[in-house]
């Protein structure tokens, strides 16, 4: 069976903490795992940036909810990829990244930024660079 990969950028329209991120998350993964969908969302200086994969339908479904919630503005797709294999194979659901000064040293933490950077800017170029972005935080936190 093809598996569709979908990226995306977001920005909040409100302040959210951590406990915040751990609720939406957690009920996420109620309605991802009954749909097999996996996936993994970053959360850096407000702004959202997520893979989901599964069945295409219904990776479409719940990237059309999430353009239409209101926590959510300017809501920019990525990139589709159709591949065999999943990233987050083990793990069907939704895994969470907010990164800090503690996960990453300030040098680090540059470098991350800069990708998110590119991934904003040039994710239609590349589907490639921005599956391989998310592959690289699943090594990190899995």
């Amino acid at each position: 069976m093809s598996i569709v990969q979908l990226t995306y950028g977001s920005c909040a329209t409100e302040k959210f903490e951590l406990d915040d991120l751990y609720k939406i998350v957690a009920k996420a993964n109620k309605t991802n795992q009954l749909k097999n969908v996996s996936g993994l969302l970053v959360f850096h200086e407000n702004c959202f940036y997520q893979i989901l994969e599964g069945e295409e339908e219904k990776v479409n479904a719940i990237f059309d909810k999430i353009k239409n919630d209101p926590r959510h503005h300017d809501v920019k797709m990525g990139c589709k990829n159709y591949t065999d294999k999943r990233l987050f194979e083990d793990h069907y659901g939704m895994s969470l990244y907010y990164p800090s000064s503690e996960d990453l040293p300030e040098d680090q933490m540059d470098t991350f930024e800069e990708a998110l950077y590119k991934l904003s800017y040039f994710s239609k170029s590349s589907t490639v660079c921005e599956v391989k972005f998310f592959e690289k935080i699943r090594d990190k936190i899995i």
